[in-house]
């Protein structure tokens, strides 16, 4: 089992909690020999939100990156951590944030 909990800062004003995390599972094809439990990879992420749209960017990013991952992961036959890489770098994602917040 796991939780998250965040807490927003003391600034003045109305400000929302820019801060959001996520924690995904996925589960990789078990080549010959590997054990269930070697066929698991779990994704973290903590995004700290800055600037007038920070919550929304970091918010996006928390829903986007799980599902850009678990994309690439196909693609690249499960293979780590190259696809954690790619999906961090991944034009998509920043195209996607971009239009977002627009």
């Amino acid at each position: 089992d796991h939780a998250l909990l965040t807490r927003c800062g003391y600034k003045m004003g109305k400000v929302p909690n820019q801060d959001r995390s996520l924690i995904a599972n996925f589960f990789l094809d078990a080549n010959e020999g590997q054990s269930k439990r070697d066929g698991r990879a779990l994704l973290m992420g903590i995004f700290d939100g800055h600037g007038p749209r920070g919550h929304d960017v970091s918010h996006y990013i928390a829903l986007e990156l799980p599902r850009i991952f678990a994309k690439i992961m196909r693609q690249k036959a499960n293979s780590l951590p190259q696809p954690l890489l790619d999906s961090l770098g991944s034009p998509q994602l920043e195209y996607l944030v971009v239009n977002y917040i627009k």
